[in-house]
């Protein structure tokens, strides 16, 4: 598949079982907290890889604003130029990557508005393939 240059593919995250363990060990016991629990991350793998895991194994969205004090997630609507885009609803990513990339460039740096895109596509015969693009707005 031939894509533009500003499609990026998700690394491959085959880390194996170990990880797989313990990434799901540290979601339970996270879980497990009352109230608004934070992840205390120490595993030796990177950080997306957590979130991707979780994102691709459990029913999990992941939201990418970076504000450890939000209690409920609401519907709101959307300021987009688009009509797919401008919906009420809650804005959350099934994939880890997109939800950090979202974190480190959203609202805080509204003065630089971007464009986030990401799709999955899937086949029988090979492992799903992630790709992201990133671009000024």
């Amino acid at each position: 598949m031939i894509l533009p240059d500003y499609w990026l593919t998700r690394p491959s995250i085959d880390f194996g079982d170990e990880a797989r363990r313990d990434f799901d060990a540290l979601l339970k016991t996270t879980l497990s907290d009352r109230g608004r629990p934070a992840i205390d991350y120490t595993l030796p793998w990177p950080k997306w890889q957590f979130l991707c895991h979780i994102a691709d194994h459990h029913d999990i969205a992941l939201h990418g604003s970076g504000d450890p004090h939000i209690d409920l997630f609401e519907p709101r609507k959307a300021d987009d130029l688009n009509e797919f885009g401008n919906q009420k609803a809650v804005y959350a990513a099934a994939d880890g990557l997109w939800a950090i990339i979202s974190c480190r460039g959203g609202r805080s740096r509204r003065n630089r508005p971007f464009r986030l895109a990401h799709m999955k596509f899937t086949s029988l015969n090979s492992p799903a393939l992630h790709l992201s693009s990133v671009w000024p707005g």
